[in-house]
């Protein structure tokens, strides 16, 4: 044999695909209020106020209420996920191309739906400020009594979303990592990756929340102080185009979240390491 053979070697690429590492879905869009099939640019959310008791004489009449109507807007904004595929250029590889563009496509776009939730979280001026502490269950009650002293934990459940050092901190608390309480409570975990339940709340792990050099934000929240608002859930399509001679491949989404009652959405910073 020729001692130059390895020049005539070949190497093969494996068929099967690995996504580089992402969230996959999005986690927050089950736990706020919202709203499909939107025909328009814009929601109003509506948001109807507290009514009082009151007293009357007999005979006498009896004070209205009054309660006050008023309405918050999540304007919806156009979202794209794709890329062309050269027609030839399918003749080349052994995988299915087209098909690994929708699918990186469609997570973009559920990452995008988290987005939208958290940037309407963040417009709330409630903060609970537990920075000299790292998350432990006092904090996290901490910010359950804040947002029951609003009376807003009332109609979804909560939802705790929490930055990774927070989420690793949940693993400590004797009554969350022990399956014995949680199964005897009846928690059972959302199969969404990263979405635990404890004491009747979810518990969200994200990356998108802002980390300073020792504090964190987390974000505590009752599902109706959040909306959103969209046109149709993700759609995806191909379509060949000519002058380019490859298919475009594409993903995309109509949306928009707001901020409908800051009573209800909380943002807790707490403390990143001892």
């Amino acid at each position: 044999m020729s001692t130059t053979i390895d020049q005539a070697f070949i190497t093969q690429f494996d068929q099967d695909l690995h996504f580089a590492y992402q969230q996959k879905a999005s986690k927050l869009r089950d736990f706020v209020r919202r709203k499909t099939g939107v025909s328009g640019e814009s929601v109003k959310f509506q948001k109807y106020g507290k009514g009082t008791a009151s007293q009357k004489t007999r005979h006498g009449e009896i004070t209205p209420m009054n309660p006050v109507h008023t309405n918050v807007s999540a304007t919806l904004a156009d979202w794209y996920a794709g890329d062309y595929v050269d027609k030839l250029d399918e003749y080349k590889v052994n995988i299915d191309e087209k098909n690994a563009i929708l699918n990186t496509g469609a997570m973009a776009l559920g990452r995008k739906i988290d987005d939208l939730i958290v940037t309407a979280a963040y417009t709330s001026t409630n903060i609970i400020d537990q920075s000299a502490n790292q998350f432990d269950l006092d904090v996290l009650l901490a910010g359950v009594e804040n947002l029951l002293g609003s009376e807003a934990i009332m109609e979804g459940g909560v939802t705790v979303a929490l930055n990774t050092p927070q989420f690793m901190q949940l693993y400590k608390i004797d009554e969350f990592k022990r399956a014995d309480y949680r199964r005897q409570a009846g928690e059972i975990d959302n199969p969404i990756a990263g979405v635990k339940r404890f004491m009747d709340m979810n518990f969200v792990h994200l990356n998108s929340l802002t980390s300073a050099t020792s504090v964190s934000d987390c974000l505590i929240f009752d599902k109706s102080s959040i909306g959103l608002a969209e046109a149709k859930e993700t759609e995806t399509d191909i379509d060949w185009v000519g002058p380019k001679a490859a298919h475009f491949v594409n993903s995309m989404l109509s949306a928009g979240a707001c901020l409908i009652d800051e009573e209800g959405c909380g943002i807790l910073k707490v403390k990143d390491t001892p």
